[in-house]
């Protein structure tokens, strides 16, 4: 499919299904109820994320070369996204949550073959499988959950994604990567679409079916394009990418251990919490950011 027409169609479907899937959540059981921790001070439907995964599903699967990594990225991504938005709708305990991330995981090592196979130090280094794996599952699960916790304002967690999103997607078009690049547009197509509802003020969420979509495809997206055979760039690009939002999670989690919370505890630790006590508006926190 032509990358232009993908990402159009993506951005389409997703404005178009929004505010039909708003009229239901409540129906659906996905609205996001506030409290102590949120900005926001009424209810929310959280249906973005549905929207944007079929927004961005609807023009891979009728214009994307059907590959090996390509069809366990889809199937990964699809159970990464029924397993958020059952959280969305149930509230699912960490240990549920954290299965379904590691099915989605294991699918895409395993099914996909994609993985950290060699990283760039002076040069490029294969790794053996028994650190090569581990080191795969821990960064896919930790770039997944830093964009989940990320998404604390209105227009964070999709304007970022989708500025990781188009940096992927012109690396990937410049090597020839055509998969990745076609991921890549319909994905910020989809989120762009969002962000017509969810820039502040928002009138609706993408709830953990959507932060963890958006953060597993970026996550792996990067692993394709950086681990692909004869790519010359280098292996520390997705932590350039995902560098913020991992970091601000990472730091939160240290911060509530040395203080002898749980790391999984909800407060208003993160970046965004901090700068907004610092005195910016609501925008110019994630202006900020971006």
């Amino acid at each position: 499919m032509n990358l232009l027409l993908a990402f159009i169609l993506a951005m389409a479907i997703t404005i178009g299904l929004i505010p039909v899937l708003m009229r239901f959540a409540g129906s659906l059981k996905v609205l996001d109820q506030p409290n102590f921790r949120k900005v926001h001070t009424a209810i929310m439907p959280r249906v973005g994320g549905m929207a944007m995964f079929i927004g961005a599903y609807v023009p891979l699967c009728f214009g994307i070369h059907a590959d090996r990594p390509t069809l366990a990225y889809l199937f990964g991504a699809g159970v990464i996204f029924l397993f958020g938005v059952w959280d969305d709708r149930r509230q699912l305990s960490p240990v549920a949550k954290l299965l379904g991330q590691l099915v989605a995981v294991f699918i895409v090592i395993y099914a996909g073959d994609i993985r950290i196979a060699s990283i760039t130090l002076t040069e490029r280094m294969t790794l053996p499988e028994f650190i090569s794996i581990p080191l795969t599952v821990f960064f896919l699960l930790g770039a997944t959950n830093a964009i989940n916790l990320a998404d604390g304002l209105d227009g964070l967690a999709g304007g970022t994604t989708m500025l990781c999103g188009a940096a992927i997607f012109l690396l990937a078009w410049s090597l020839g990567l055509t998969d990745v690049a076609t991921i890549a547009a319909a994905v910020a197509g989809s989120i762009l679409g969002f962000l017509r509802f969810n820039t502040y003020p928002a009138q609706v969420f993408m709830g953990d079916g959507g932060s963890q979509f958006l953060g597993f495809t970026i996550a792996v997206l990067s692993l394709m394009l950086t681990q692909a055979p004869g790519v010359v760039i280098s292996t520390a690009l997705p932590v350039l990418l995902l560098g913020l939002p991992i970091v601000d999670t990472l730091t939160v989690m240290l911060q509530r251990l040395r203080e002898g919370h749980s790391p999984f505890i909800a407060d208003q630790k993160h970046l965004h919490h901090k700068l907004l006590g610092l005195g910016f508006d609501h925008h110019e926190a994630v202006v900020a950011i971006y």
